[in-house]
């Protein structure tokens, strides 16, 4: 393994839900891709390969299967989810230079040994490499959020900051660009990185800070405050909350893959359709209602799939990638995950990323109404859900003074709304 650099094995265990669920090896530059071969159990009950459920990214066969073949990170988009994006990559970059190895050389199933047991989901990945310090500043208690927050400034600016290491080990393995650090909130509040295993009383959160280069400085409330928007819209969100530190307020969301220690096995629709965020071009809402169709096998699931839909053309969430939609495995099978990620944004190019009927740049219901037929939607549930959607989102600047959002976000977004509600 020489070209990987000999801290990361030549073969690893991917679990799920605590039971071996397959093996993984990196093949040669020149063959691409990667190795599979699915455990024992996991060929006993596909149900249990519930990764590869869906959408079959792996013959459920014994022996070894190449995968992952056509992806730069050379893994399938089961296994790619637990990857993390920008923000996350960043800080384990950081870490494995300061550990004198070089980010560069490593493969997909190297930066899966870097996530280990503290991504998000149900999926583990062993042996787990570790390349941040061992122990974190000021032992298990009382986190100082400003801390963090200034550190994560910080390094974004490209300079080192004191607490580094403690955000690769709070925050490696979150999606996103922005960043982020998964905190574990104990019965009587105490805060504590929360990456890993949560004991049985205690609370995932995921909490966003600040980019200084791209958000304004009340980014933490005009999240919040949308939030709790698309919940008086009928969107199911997971619980926000704002984070009052000395100097700032910080968004926080529930995690949705944790139910005290136990976890949730969670796959993005990006994960489900092997694509990555950039492949999201060219999906329409209307193949995201089908897929939510097909996944949970429920009408109602599909129709609160629309619900999102109409939310995010008219609160003009832009950014709505195909990771930006998620499905969680249950006891009684698949459903939606709870909206996340909502916030005004202006999308690449000022365009949505996936397409409303057909349409990018300047969408409204008449767009809307096309993904609802283009998806069978009834038209009676689609109308009532135009009507809620756009009465609740009219109403923005109601719940961003409720939420603390400045006069320029709030006066900013306003415009941006009444503009969509024009078309």
């Amino acid at each position: 393994m020489s070209d990987r650099q000999g801290t990361f094995p030549a073969r690893i265990s991917v679990g799920l839900d605590g039971r071996p669920l397959c093996a993984l090896a990196a093949l040669t530059p020149a063959a691409e891709g990667t190795a599979l071969e699915w455990t024992t159990e996991a060929l006993r009950d596909a149900e249990d390969a519930g990764a590869n459920l869906a959408v079959r990214q792996a013959p459920l066969l014994p022996g070894v299967h190449r995968v992952g073949g056509r992806r730069p990170d050379a893994l399938p988009g089961f296994l790619a989810d637990s990857l993390p994006d920008a923000w996350g990559r960043l800080l384990t970059d950081r870490a494995v230079r300061r550990a004198g190895l070089d980010p560069r050389a490593l493969r997909g199933v190297d930066r899966l040994l870097l996530v280990g047991d503290d991504g998000g989901g149900a999926l583990t990945f062993a042996p787990a490499v570790t390349v941040a310090g061992e122990h974190p500043p000021g032992g298990g208690g009382g986190l100082d959020l400003d801390a963090l927050s200034a550190a994560a400034q910080t390094t974004l600016a490209g300079r080192e900051a004191e607490l580094v290491d403690e955000l690769a080990r709070m925050g490696g393995s979150a999606g996103g660009t922005r960043p982020k650090v998964f905190l574990a909130e104990g019965p009587d509040g105490t805060l504590r990185g929360g990456a890993g295993a949560l004991a049985g009383d205690e609370v995932g959160w995921l909490l966003k800070f600040r980019a200084p280069a791209q958000d304004p400085a009340d980014v933490g409330a005009c999240e919040f405050a949308y939030a709790r928007m698309a919940q008086a819209a009928g969107v199911e969100v997971a619980p926000p909350r704002l984070f009052e530190g000395r100097r700032g307020r910080y968004f926080g969301s529930r995690r949705f893959d944790r139910q005290g220690a136990r976890r949730l096995h969670v796959l993005t629709a990006a994960g489900l359709l092997d694509v990555d965020a950039a492949g999201s071009v060219g999906f329409d809402y209307a193949d995201l209602i089908r897929l939510t169709r097909h996944v949970t096998r429920d009408e109602s699931q599909a129709v609160a799939a629309f619900r999102h839909a109409a939310f995010n053309v008219l609160a003009n969430n832009r950014d709505d990638h195909l990771r930006q939609f998620a499905f969680v495995r249950t006891p009684t099978g698949w459903r939606r995950a709870p909206a996340y990620d909502l916030t005004h944004a202006d999308g690449p190019g000022g365009e949505h990323t996936l397409l409303v009927g057909g349409e990018g740049r300047a969408p409204g219901r008449a767009a809307l109404r096309r993904v609802a037929a283009a998806a069978a939607v009834a038209s009676g549930e689609t109308e009532h859900i135009l009507a809620q959607v756009a009465d609740t989102v009219s109403q923005w600047r109601t719940f961003a003074a409720e939420a603390g959002v400045g006069r320029t976000s709030k006066a900013r977004i306003g415009a941006a709304i009444e503009a969509t509600f024009s078309r």
